[in-house]
Parts: C-alpha cells; structure tokens; sequence
C-alpha cells in the first residue's frame, strides 16, 4: 500500500506536472448564421436555432460562437455576407432559405451547411436528394403545398361566406403553392387572386390591391422572405381589415388570423439536432433532409377581433393554440 504521505506527494507532482498544464481547453464551435432580415431590436429573444442549440448545450460565450449577418432583405447582398462570414472560418454555417444555401454552395464552402427552407431543396440544387444530400449540405424542409386545400377549408370555417381569396406569393420561390392554391380554390369553386411581390416595400401595395379586389381573405405563402417580415404582414393585413392565414405559426402571433402548418420552434430542434451530430463527427451528405411530421392550427383570436369577426366555437375547439 502506498502512504498517505507519498500519495500526496504523487498527486501534488501530477497537478503540477505540464502534461495536466497543456490539456487543451473545451472546444469553442463558431457558427455562422446569415439572417435574410434585419438586425433585431436591443433584447429581442435569441433566433430559434440558437434557443434550440441552447437546449442541446451550447451556449453562446461558453462553448460556441456565432458569426451573424444580416441581409435587411436585400438579396444583393448575399454574396458579400457570405464572403465576411466564410472569411471567419465557422465550423459550420446555418442557413435559412434556399437562396440563401445555394448562394453559399456557389462560395464552394468546405464547411457543412445546415439549412431550414420552405421548398425543394432538390428542385432548387441545393442536395442531390433528399435521402441522401451529398456533398456539405443537409437540413429540414418545411415544404407543404399539400396542405393548400386545408388552409382554404380553415378559412371558409372562419369565414362562411369565403368566395374570393387573394393569394401573396414571391415568383423567385421555388415553391408549389401557386399550382396548389390555383387548384384547391378551383375545386372549392373559390375565386383566386394572383398578387406578386419581390420587397417587403410592395406589401403595402398589394395588400391594398387585395383590398380593392373585393378578397374576403389572404393566403399568405410561407417562405423566408414572409417570416422575415411576419410582423409587418400582420399589421397591414389588420389595418386593411383583411383576415389573413400562413404556414409559420409566427405569423398568427404577429397578428395574422391563423396559421396552419409546422411549428418553428420544433423544426429549429430538428435542425439543431442535424448540427449536433455533424458538429460531434458526422458528415452531412449522410444525413437525410427531414420533413416535419407534425401541424398545428394557431388562432389569433386578438386579430379576429380587432377584424370585428366572431370565429365559430367549432374552428376555435379545433385550435391547437388560441391566442387571446
């Protein structure tokens, strides 16, 4: 046995000793994120995905840092953001919207790329498929212009006498909803309103467009560019007393009617776990582009009334989530 006193002796030599002095310091990830809108106000809650890695254990000046730029939803300067955030050397870079990711690919990064977009990130060329992306990109696909004919049937349900509905969507989208939304109103014998917009500065102007063709409702398509400026869709669809409903359930809490879609918060989790393995080793073009499995309806039932509707308690009882 060894005595207490050359035991102390031993452990106050391995304390002191250089290799205990040189084991390396807990890693520190650096992560780039480029934001396609503007820089939040001073306390504004962290991005999904940062609240969603929060989870997972990384937490911002402990063991991972981000890179942020914002684009102010100007896509001419994508180029120039992605350049100042490569030049930073990330681990890893986030992506959120299509045009953003293929504006990296173009970069050539050699860093893995995690993206949430809101179409086909095969049609788009961003992964070769979606079980297996190849190459640095990987990520969730909120997608789901299926769900067209169900958006229209919540608004008939809020809106009984639902005949014309106006629909806002980016043409640069590389999206289905345009084909889908022309189809479900067909089948629902509902008049349909095509309204374009390519800056957040032609949403007023459509809106009242909306307004002047006699729409009952707006259909709001779901993409980056939408939940960017979620807040100010909200808004101006109240102001021209136009119920409104989306996918992005941060549409119904910035004041449009309802959503009915993914809820972001658990796409950020899905995301946030595709950047964990990839982070831990693993190599994004093995890492399947996942879908969401799971939609819930939000209702904005502050906004209804602001609208001076009286939703049906039927639709209210169906709600995943009211806001009051």
């Amino acid at each position: 046995m060894i005595g207490r006193r050359a035991f102390l002796a031993g452990a106050c030599t391995l304390a002191t000793s250089p290799w205990v002095r040189a084991q390396p310091a807990r890693k520190v990830f650096r992560i780039g994120i480029l934001n396609f809108g503007d820089v939040p106000p001073a306390g504004a809650p962290p991005e999904p995905i940062v609240a969603a890695l929060a989870r997972l254990g990384y937490t911002e000046g402990r063991n991972v840092e981000y890179v942020r730029r914002y684009a102010r939803g100007q896509r001419e300067r994508f180029q120039a953001l992605v350049a100042e955030i490569l030049a930073q050397e990330p681990d890893l870079v986030y992506s959120a919207g299509s045009d953003i990711a293929r504006t990296f690919k173009t970069a050539g990064p050699r860093v893995p790329v995690v993206f949430v977009v809101s179409d086909d990130p095969v049609a788009s060329g961003v992964v070769a498929a979606m079980n297996r992306p190849g190459g640095m990109f990987t990520g969730v696909s909120m997608m789901s212009p299926e769900l067209s004919g169900k958006r229209l049937e919540l608004l008939a349900a809020a809106l009984p006498a639902l005949a014309r509905v106006a629909m806002l969507y980016e043409p640069d989208h590389l999206a289905a909803y345009p084909a889908e939304m022309k189809a479900a109103t067909a089948r629902m014998g509902i008049a349909l309103v095509p309204l374009a917009f390519r800056v957040p500065g032609d949403f007023p102007g459509a809106l009242d467009a909306a307004r002047a063709a006699g729409v009952d409702a707006v259909f709001v398509e779901p993409s980056r560019f939408t939940l960017a400026y979620a807040k100010d869709l909200g808004r101006l669809a109240i102001e021209r007393r136009l119920p409104a409903i989306s996918a992005y359930d941060a549409f119904a809490r910035a004041g449009g009617l309802m959503s009915y879609g993914p809820r972001l918060d658990l796409v950020a989790e899905r995301a946030a776990a595709q950047i964990d393995r990839i982070l831990r080793g693993a190599k994004p073009a093995d890492i399947p582009v996942e879908q969401p499995t799971r939609v819930a309806l939000i209702v904005n039932l502050r906004t209804a009334r602001a609208l001076g509707l009286t939703l049906p308690q039927p639709l209210l009882l169906r709600a995943d989530e009211v806001i009051e």
